[in-house]
C-alpha cells in the first residue's frame, strides 16, 4: 500500500514538476516510502503521547528521526506489530531520555560532539542502509543519499547546539540522530531479522562488527 501510494505520488511529481528525471524521481520515491511508513504508526503514538502530556516533544522526536531517516535508511521490522513496538520505543524513549538521562550530564556539548563523530562514521560506512525488499543499486544514488544523510544529521545537531534554546528539545534532537544511526548497523539488522538490500564489496571489514 505504501509502495503503491509513493509510486503514484512520485509519478505525479515527475509529470508536474520540471526537471525531475528518473534518478531524481527514484530519490523522491525512496524518501516518500520512508515518510509514508510513519503515518499509521505515529498516529497512535501521538495519541498516546498526548495523554502522557508529552505530545509536543514526541512530535519533535518523530520529525527529527524521520527527516534523517528519509535519506539514511535503516533496518525495518518485518511485521506491523514489530514496527509499532520499535517506533513506540524509539520516540517515547527519546523523549524521556532527553528529559531525564541527559540532564545528569553537565557537559552536553562534548556529548553532542561524540555523538556527531559516531554518526559520521556510521554514515560513511553504512548510509544509505537499504533493505532486501527495496535495494538501492545505483552507486550514484547511494552516494547522493550518503551526502544527504550527512547533511540532514549535521543540520539537526547544529540546530540543537545553536538555535534551540530548550535543553530538553536539543537533547531529543541529538538522541534521535544517534538512534537512527544505530538502526543502520548490522547488529540492529540481525536483531529484528532484517537484511540489507545492497552491500558494496569495497567496504572494509568494519562492516562485520
Amino acid at each position: 500500500m505504501v509502495d503503491a501510494l509513493s509510486n503514484k505520488l512520485t509519478l505525479k511529481i515527475k509529470m508536474n514538476v520540471e526537471g525531475i528525471d528518473d534518478e531524481k524521481a527514484e530519490i523522491i520515491n525512496y524518501g516518500l516510502i520512508c515518510f509514508l511508513s510513519f503515518i499509521t504508526k505515529t498516529t497512535i503514538i501521538l495519541l498516546v503521547s498526548y495523554f502522557l502530556g508529552i505530545f509536543d516533544l514526541t512530535f519533535i522526536a518523530i520529525v527529527s528521526f524521520g527527516f534523517y531517516r528519509a535519506f539514511a535508511g535503516g533496518a525495518h521490522a518485518n511485521s506491523h506489530i514489530g514496527c509499532f513496538i520499535s517506533s513506540f520505543s524509539i520516540f517515547l524513549g527519546s523523549v524521556y531520555a532527553g528529559k531525564f538521562i541527559f540532564s545528569l550530564n553537565s557537559n552536553t556539548e562534548m556529548l553532542y560532539l561524540i555523538i556527531f563523530i559516531l554518526n559520521c562514521i556510521i554514515i560513511y560506512y553504512y548510509a544509505p542502509a537499504d533493505v532486501e525488499q527495496k535495494p538501492i543499486l545505483s552507486k550514484n544514488l547511494r552516494e547522493k543519499l550518503r551526502m544527504q544523510s550527512a547533511f540532514s544529521m549535521s543540520l539537526i545537531i547544529v540546530l540543537a547546539l545553536t538555535i534551540i534554546k530548550n535543553p530538553t528539545i536539543s537533547n531529543i534532537l541529538v538522541i534521535t540522530t544517534l538512534i537512527e544511526s544505530l538502526t543502520m548497523l548490522p547488529f540492529f539488522y540481525k536483531l529484528i531479522g532484517c537484511k540489507y538490500g545492497y552491500r558494496e564489496n569495497s567496504v572494509p571489514d568494519v562492516k562485520q562488527l
